[in-house]
């Protein structure tokens, strides 16, 4: 009996654990204030549709981390701007459009640390990894839309 209700609540807490692993609890800031997203425009599309989302702020000037990690990435792109790759456990951020970085690779940031100058009204592109897979962004940001 004492054998039966041993494997009873085993197996009870690991379809419990199973449970509570499965839910995805990533919550971001949106990287500039007064923010809204919008979606990608253009022939040219980087990633899959709803993958990429593009951030507007007519009042802010600087891009800052959605959620405390390291910078793993900080590289100029082909139209003079950078991309900056920030990393916190299974996710990589990737704030493009900024025009002057103020992080270097390998710097720990916290949540809204500014990361770098995006020119007020510009376009700061954001996409999100997880596992090195494209993930919907929209679903874990908390900017306007």
């Amino acid at each position: 009996m004492k054998i039966k209700n041993g494997l009873a609540v085993s197996i009870s807490m690991f379809f419990s654990m199973l449970l509570f692993a499965q839910k995805d609890t990533l919550s971001l800031n949106c990287p500039m204030n007064d923010a809204i997203m919008r979606n990608q425009k253009g022939d040219y599309k980087f990633n899959a549709p709803d993958m990429l989302v593009v951030i507007v702020s007519k009042t802010d000037t600087a891009a800052r981390a959605c959620i405390g990690g390291k910078v793993s990435s900080v590289v100029r792109n082909a139209d003079g701007n950078y991309d900056v790759v920030m990393f916190y456990k299974k996710y990589y951020m990737w704030y493009s459009g900024i025009t002057k970085p103020f992080v270097t690779k390998g710097l720990i940031v916290k949540a809204g640390q500014p990361l770098g100058l995006v020119p007020q009204g510009h376009e700061l592109e954001f996409l999100l990894y997880k596992d090195e897979k494209p993930i919907n962004p929209r679903e874990y940001l908390s900017c306007k839309q």
